[in-house]
């Protein structure tokens, strides 16, 4: 999605940091899901960077309208 990139492209498992868009943190907020962590507190460099997790207790419905908000 335009807006949104990988800043590391080596392989993960459940977890991955995702560079975002401004604003990205409210509008999950806004939409009663939890945003992901904001690293840029812990690692300054990785500004609008929010780590994501997802495992089997996230359903399709669940994963298709997280996207759903960040489109």
């Amino acid at each position: 999605m335009d807006g949104f990139s990988l800043p590391y492209q080596k392989p993960f498992y459940n977890e991955f940091l995702m560079k975002c868009p401004p604003g990205i943190y409210e509008r999950l907020r806004d939409a009663e899901i939890t945003p992901g962590l904001d690293v840029s507190e812990y690692y300054p460099r990785l500004t609008d960077c929010i780590l994501i997790c997802t495992t089997e207790l996230h359903s399709k419905c669940d994963l298709d309208y997280f996207l759903e908000v960040l489109r």
